[in-house]
């Protein structure tokens, strides 16, 4: 049995995948004092003043400079 599905419909069923699965994981939303929750939620991302621009993650800090190379190796790419 063959089924020709359009793009149209095929795109309503992704919307509609996606907006089930938004609301699966609103169930996954830990209940309680909201207030609590966004707190803990602010002090877990290392931003406890709240303000979202300030956060600074951990990858864009630069690494510390060597001091000094052990070992030096040269590599050749050849075709």
């Amino acid at each position: 049995m063959k089924q020709d599905m359009s793009r149209r419909a095929f795109l309503g069923l992704g919307a509609m995948t996606a907006a089930v699965a938004g609301a699966g994981l609103a169930g996954c939303a830990p209940s309680g004092n909201g207030e609590k929750a966004a707190d803990e939620a602010a002090g877990a991302a290392g931003n406890a003043g709240g303000d979202v621009m300030a956060f600074e993650p951990s990858f864009l800090t630069a690494p510390a400079v060597p001091g000094e190379v052990k070992e030096k190796r040269i590599a050749t790419l050849s075709s």
